[in-house]
């Protein structure tokens, strides 16, 4: 369930276009942060965000994840 919230706060926080509000609000750095979601993302054989030189996007995988957890 802490992946769930993991990925909800970041979804949220990227939606606005930042990964470091997501490492704040978790309480954690944002290289953390980094590890933690793409080793999510290598257990559910998906790519939750598009990360870029201008930050990252959610995708629809992150966006049908955070439906089926609500």
């Amino acid at each position: 369930m802490f992946q769930v919230w993991i990925i909800a706060v970041s979804s949220r926080q990227v939606r606005k276009g930042v990964f470091t509000q997501a490492s704040e609000v978790l309480g954690v750095s944002q290289p953390a942060l980094t590890a933690r979601l793409r080793t999510i993302e290598e257990n559910l054989s998906v790519c939750l965000f598009w990360r870029g030189r201008h930050g990252a996007l959610v995708t629809p995988a992150d966006e049908a994840f955070i439906d089926a957890a609500r």
